[in-house]
């Protein structure tokens, strides 16, 4: 962890038994998904960390808000941990295994290896299959961000979509500045950043923020 308003100082960090692959983090509590098939839940208050199993293959993508933390694997499973109850509330068979996930707006959103879009209804926690569809992504979905302004995701075809934020939602705009797979990407405030295989961070702002 590092502190940005000191001139990005270290002031904290954990060490895992393997790469960690995706990171969740609230004001008091860090998750983390790894390669080892562990799912980590860190208090950077009182420097613990706890390390749960519930998956047959790496962990390669994980989601939480303040019911649940929702982790994707290789094993082609999306497991549901239950926050209150301490066990895992739900277990989602795909038939291709998700790469990223988006939790919010009483949806679940996940990208999986094949470039297939999946979308879950999360009310009153029933994570009820919703719809799947294709986007045009010809390789992994490694990010996926839904606004109810836009869907955003990424691939290793090298593209960023925006999308409709809707069922079988339409194009709005294909991004192809990445000369190499895009890894990751990260939305706030309006503007989206990416970051790519060519070893370049890309930042994107809506047209009206310029002058």
């Amino acid at each position: 962890m590092w502190d940005l308003e000191a001139g990005v100082v270290e002031t904290q960090s954990f060490k895992c038994r393997s790469a960690i692959l995706g990171l969740h983090m609230e004001d008091n509590m860090i998750f983390g998904c790894g390669f080892d098939q562990l799912v980590y839940s860190i208090d950077p208050r009182e420097n613990t960390m706890k390390k749960r199993k519930y998956h047959r293959g790496p962990v390669l993508c994980l989601a939480a808000d303040e019911n649940y933390v929702v982790t994707g694997s290789e094993d082609k499973t999306i497991a549901i941990y239950d926050r209150r109850a301490g066990t895992v509330y739900k277990t989602i068979q795909l038939e291709s295994y998700p790469m990223s996930l988006n939790l919010g707006n009483r949806q679940l959103w996940v990208g999986d290896k094949t470039g297939g879009i999946h979308v879950y209804n999360t009310t009153c926690g029933q994570f009820k299959h919703i719809e799947s569809c294709d986007v045009g992504h010809t390789g992994k979905v490694t990010g996926i961000i839904y606004t109810p302004g836009a869907l955003f995701t990424c691939c290793t075809d090298t593209t960023i979509k925006v999308l409709e934020p809707s069922l079988n939602p339409g194009t709005i705009n294909t991004l192809t500045s990445h000369e190499g797979e895009v890894a990751r990407i990260s939305y706030q405030n309006g503007v989206l950043a990416s970051a790519g295989s060519d070893v370049s961070v890309r930042i994107w702002r809506p047209k009206d923020t310029w002058y």
